[in-house]
């Protein structure tokens, strides 16, 4: 992808007004990201013109490239989420125009849908492993968790049988690796050991929480005040964590 010093520098040759599509083929980058930064360095007063007519430089567009240059680069990472979606094809080695096809369909619907991205991936024929790389990358960047129906597809859990809606979710229950994270009161899967709990100690958090805020308040020291007396929540939740033991009875006076 170009940066602002590589536009600037492009248009220092042109003796004329250059189209947008002509900077964007001399520097091998999309005319979305280029046509972005033209429009943000034309209110800095480095650059003039518009999409319809073309570009030019300004006299203090040659004056920062006398001093060097632009210090930043804008589109390292990419600066509109599609660029940033674009970029993780790069880095993965997808083809140029595989990655600008397989963009085109993830932006013909919605592009934060992670199952619609995987499903539009394969439309795109992109191949499996790196359709799951993809896919965990971009998820990362949207800062979600792994949806119920891609878990199978995307960490080889355990793909669900019986036909009940939960049934991979209790299958990953008996692992004992950090998957989850605690969001707004629910547990959320974010990837192995990528979290800060398993799923039962994440739900075992929740509850406590719960119960928390059911009593009436809390007294010093982490105590209880009203009802079930000053105990600790610790030792609450150790006692509900515990086998229950049943007596039978056989010590009675």
């Amino acid at each position: 992808m170009a940066t602002i010093g590589q536009i600037l520098q492009e248009l220092s040759t042109r003796e004329a007004l250059a189209s947008t599509a002509d900077i964007a083929s001399a520097l091998k980058s999309t005319k979305e990201s280029i046509l972005k930064q033209l429009k943000r360095e034309k209110d800095m007063g480095t650059v003039d013109g518009n999409n319809e007519e073309g570009w030019v430089i300004t006299d203090s567009g040659r004056k920062v490239l006398e001093k060097g240059g632009p210090q930043v680069t804008m589109v390292g990472e990419g600066v509109t989420p599609r660029e940033k979606f674009e970029s993780i094809g790069r880095l993965i080695g997808i083809n140029k125009d595989r990655i600008t096809l397989a963009a085109d369909i993830v932006w013909s619907q919605n592009y934060e849908d992670l199952n619609w991205v995987w499903t539009a991936l394969g439309q795109a024929d992109i191949r499996d492993d790196l359709r799951k790389i993809w896919t965990n990358s971009w998820r990362a960047f949207l800062k979600k968790g792994i949806p119920l129906e891609l878990e199978a597809e995307l960490t080889g859990a355990p793909v669900a049988k019986t036909g009940e809606p939960r049934a991979v979710e209790a299958a990953l229950a008996k692992t004992q690796t950090r998957d989850y994270v605690i969001v707004e009161d629910l547990p959320v899967r974010v990837g192995v050991n990528l979290g800060d709990y398993t799923l039962q100690d994440a739900k075992d958090l929740i509850a406590l929480r719960t119960l928390k805020a059911k009593l009436t308040g809390t007294g010093q020291g982490g105590t209880v005040a009203g009802g079930i007396g000053q105990e600790k929540l610790s030792d609450i939740h150790l006692r509900l964590s515990s086998p229950l033991t049943v007596s039978t009875g056989g010590d009675r006076g």
